[in-house]
């Protein structure tokens, strides 16, 4: 998870990204599949949740200093290792704590070249995409009216 910069190193690497857009798990009639809700917003349940455990597990219900609620951050080092550990393990919801956004986009970073520099600096390029591809998930028909569709197709006979 993530890309390791070395000092005197330059990267270049394309950015690209898919728009995604879902339908809520309660419009969807067949219930298989990716499960989202659009009425809970994901951002928000994640953070209230990585706070409430990182205060349970810390000996002095603190956090880390970035998420929103960042009153009381771990000042010891015992803490702040659990507090980390518990954000990172966390985040991207491997616990499954908050229901799926249905709407996200996908990153995809490209392969990287690399080249050593001078002065003992970093340089990163990122390369975007000059567009973005939507993909939107849409009901063409119900169930019902597809089969409607179906059985009221007139027959035409020749003579």
């Amino acid at each position: 998870m993530g890309i390791t910069i070395y000092t005197n190193t330059s990267i270049q690497m394309q950015v690209s990204w898919l728009h995604v857009e879902m339908l809520d798990e309660h419009t969807k009639t067949v219930q298989k599949g990716f499960k989202c809700s659009g009425i809970v917003e994901y951002d928000q349940c994640i953070y209230n949740i990585l706070t409430k455990k990182m205060k349970e597990v810390t000996s002095t219900g603190c956090t880390v200093p970035y998420v929103p609620e960042n009153t009381n951050i771990c000042r010891k080092e015992s803490d702040r290792d659990l507090a980390f550990q518990t954000h990172y393990d966390r985040i991207t919801n491997q616990a499954g704590d908050c229901p799926n956004p249905c709407e996200f986009l996908l990153l995809s970073l490209g392969g990287q070249n690399r080249a050593l520099t001078s002065d003992n600096k970093s340089q990163v390029y990122f390369y975007f995409q000059s567009r973005t591809v939507v993909n939107e998930e849409s009901l063409l028909y119900t169930p019902l009216s597809l089969f409607a569709e179906i059985g009221a197709t007139p027959v035409s006979t020749a003579l």
